[in-house]
């Protein structure tokens, strides 16, 4: 029994010694990089120390770093650019309005505001014939108008056909689909082809009766959902 209880009272020992080991290690270890500190030439040490702090944005007195200053005055820049992109795309939306709501007659044009930008609702039939996606003449007129306006505008122009719930089933349409993607993709042709709106800044979508702006529970609100939507998206969008 004395010997086991020896070797235990030998073991509590030796682990002393290594916690004893490694604190003589770190503090060691901590003279050296002090003095490795204090070799160092100060110049250099001030360098380093205004480089990270020029590198963090703080300098004395509260002032900016010139990187900095850089940084915020190209913010306010892009700002200031950003607000005279949307007031003159606001100046154009004010523009294309006014001038189709002077050219429409029987309230079949419509404008919208969305978060993406400005929506122009046009009647189908003011631009098609019933089950017909080519351009009939009044349209033609009525987009030759809007698409006048395109030139300058910034941005993105969606064009979206929409139906109503009647399902068509011809030879040339065997779905609703067919016919709406079709008087889309009619009216972007011919404002890049007879108006030269850029096919760059246009794009075609058909939801045939998918998107209703109003139940079809009456023959009037069918008439409503029978429309072409051009989206007028601005760029800063």
């Amino acid at each position: 029994m004395a010997k086991r209880k020896s070797k235990e009272e030998e073991a509590d020992v030796m682990k002393w010694m290594v916690t004893f080991s490694d604190l003589i290690t770190l503090l060691l270890t901590f003279f050296v990089l002090l003095l490795t500190m204090c070799s160092l030439e100060a110049g250099k040490v001030q360098q380093f120390q205004a480089a990270c702090t020029d590198a963090m944005g703080v300098l004395l007195e509260g002032k900016f770093s010139e990187v900095q200053e850089r940084i915020i005055s190209s913010s306010n820049k892009h700002i200031d650019e950003q607000a005279l992109k949307m007031e003159n795309i606001l100046r154009q939306f004010s523009g294309i309005k006014t001038m189709l709501i002077s050219k429409d007659k029987g309230g079949r044009l419509k404008f919208k505001e969305l978060e993406r930008g400005l929506s122009i609702i046009i009647r189908d039939d003011l631009l098609f014939s019933s089950g017909k996606s080519e351009i009939n003449p009044e349209g033609i007129s009525v987009l030759r108008d809007i698409g006048s306006k395109f030139e300058n505008f910034e941005g993105r122009v969606i064009v979206e056909g929409h139906t109503d719930n009647v399902s068509i089933s011809t030879e040339k349409f065997p779905s609703n689909w067919e016919l709406s993607i079709s008087r889309a993709v009619n009216i972007v042709r011919f404002l890049a082809e007879e108006v030269g709106v850029k096919l760059i800044k246009m794009s075609a979508a058909g939801y045939a009766d998918t998107k209703p702006v109003i139940s079809n529970d009456t023959s009037e609100n069918r008439r409503k959902n029978r429309r072409v939507e051009i989206i007028l998206v601005p760029q800063i969008i």
